[in-house]
């Protein structure tokens, strides 16, 4: 992977940042960081901006994760969105509780929130995948079975999409899994 931050770069980095605002929008309290400093409180500085260091950063896997999963429920939904009527039914039909409008709908805010927070980031901080711009993205349950069986079929189904939009099966198909 790339950059991996240490907790004093990302403290200063984000400082730094900080300066690019205005100054009644700033979010670091320059005194109080140097106050800590210079009185060997550097545990002050994680008390007050805990938020600011993670117990650790992305994966690689995790990333990879997120960005297959949000690719095929694009594919998904955009598929779904072109099926007809009897298409649509059938799906529905065949699962029942997830065959109805399919849609992402995240990963888990309690268990899951590291990959809520990197689809997120590719959604609202990158402007990736923009169809699921808006959305909340926490399933408020455990998702990562059910994408991970799902995308165990994927490739198959992906690799066949090179002109053509899903079929009402192939929905079916990975609906179905978990």
């Amino acid at each position: 992977m790339g950059l991996n931050f240490t907790k004093e770069q990302r403290l200063m980095l984000l400082m730094i940042c900080d300066l690019y605002k205005k100054p009644d929008n700033r979010e670091f309290n320059a005194e109080l960081i140097s106050r800590a400093i210079v009185g060997g409180h550097d545990w002050a500085i994680e008390w007050e901006y805990g938020a600011i260091f993670p117990e650790k950063p992305d994966t690689d896997n995790d990333v990879s994760f997120v960005t297959d999963v949000l690719d095929m429920w694009r594919f998904i939904e955009h598929g779904y969105s072109k099926l007809s009527g009897p298409d649509r039914s059938k799906i529905e039909a065949a699962v029942p509780y997830r065959g109805k409008d399919p849609k992402f709908i995240g990963f888990d805010g309690n268990n899951e929130t590291n990959l809520m927070g990197i689809a997120q980031m590719m959604i609202d901080g990158l402007g990736r995948f923009e169809s699921f711009k808006g959305r909340s993205l926490n399933s408020h349950s455990p998702s990562v079975a059910r994408y991970s069986a799902m995308l165990k079929k994927w490739p198959d189904i992906r690799n066949k999409l090179h002109s053509r939009e899903m079929t009402a099966d192939e929905i079916i198909e990975l609906l179905s899994l978990s």
